[in-house]
């Protein structure tokens, strides 16, 4: 039987969003369909703090949810709105890196690309599923995360890559990594760390030591 816990705030802005948004919705049907629907839901109201203060007709209207759905997520907003802020995540290391990328690896069996938005004193801000294959990020994907950035007002990125199998190349690891912190950078934010995550091993492809704001080792 699927877990109906109402997910806070705090764990939506720390990508609890998706997947908890489709674990809330689950009524027994395809995970990957669910995925999707959390995914559809949330772009339609602009993200977690849209889909918190949506009112039942916003919901209903975005067309993904059926009724008994929108009276769901009511309830969870009102509930939510009584809990006290949960503490975010802090990645002011790499090995504060490893040990939460350790958790977040726990059941993940499939490739995925994922971007931790980081605000001021390195406290998680927001975390975005960038892809879920194991291709190269292709621009219109960079753009989406150079656009989030903006609009969460993010100091710093750390990219994160979930491999299912086979070797992929450092050197085209490391000249994605290259092209996607030129993007940053040309808006004034840092790619702090790229990771790939191969089994339970967990490499850095690229960082940057001489920022005051990276995780250093």
């Amino acid at each position: 039987m699927a877990d109906r816990s109402p997910p806070w705030p705090a764990q939506f802005e720390a990508d609890g969003a998706t997947r908890s948004l489709a674990q809330l919705l689950a009524g027994g049907g395809d995970p990957t369909a669910q995925l999707t629907r959390a995914e559809a839901l949330l772009s339609a109201l602009g993200g977690p703090g849209g889909l918190l203060k949506a009112s039942p007709e916003q919901l209903a209207a975005t067309g993904v949810l059926e009724a008994h759905e929108v009276a769901l997520l009511t309830a969870v907003q009102r509930v939510a709105g009584a809990q006290p802020p949960v503490e975010r995540p802090t990645i002011h290391s790499f090995g504060a890196l490893q040990r939460f990328l350790r958790t977040e690896m726990a059941g993940a069996g499939r490739a995925e690309t994922r971007a931790l938005l980081l605000e001021e004193r390195h406290r998680l801000k927001a975390e975005l599923i960038l892809a879920r294959t194991d291709d190269p990020l292709r621009n219109d994907q960079l753009r989406d995360l150079v656009r989030s950035c903006l609009e969460r007002r993010a100091c710093g990125v750390i990219i994160a890559r979930w491999v299912a199998g086979g070797h992929p190349s450092v050197l085209k690891l490391t000249r994605e990594a290259n092209v996607a912190a030129r993007s940053l950078e040309m808006l004034g934010m840092l790619l702090l760390d790229y990771v790939l995550i191969e089994a339970s091993e967990i490499r850095r492809i690229r960082w940057c030591p001489s920022s005051a704001g990276t995780p250093q080792a």
